[in-house]
């Protein structure tokens, strides 16, 4: 089981990896986000999810772990 203070990661298009954004929940045509804003556009819902719920941070895989490389979003 999975701690709080565990955090999956998603591998990027440009070969780095970042904190993975939760799946929106779909109420109709809205995506809403779990702090309770809602969006018309995925775009906007993952964009939103990065900025206000993750750490922001590009990181490389090497065998030890993870290096970071970039802050992405403040």
């Amino acid at each position: 089981m999975l701690s709080t203070n565990d955090k999956i990661y998603q591998h990027n298009a440009d070969g780095t990896w970042s904190e993975a954004v939760e799946l929106p929940g779909y109420y109709g045509f809205k995506k809403s986000c779990r702090c309770g804003k809602s969006f018309w556009r995925e775009k906007s819902y993952y964009r939103h999810f990065q900025r206000a719920h993750t750490d922001g941070i590009a990181y490389n895989r090497t065998p030890t772990g993870l290096i970071v490389i970039d802050r992405r979003f403040q």
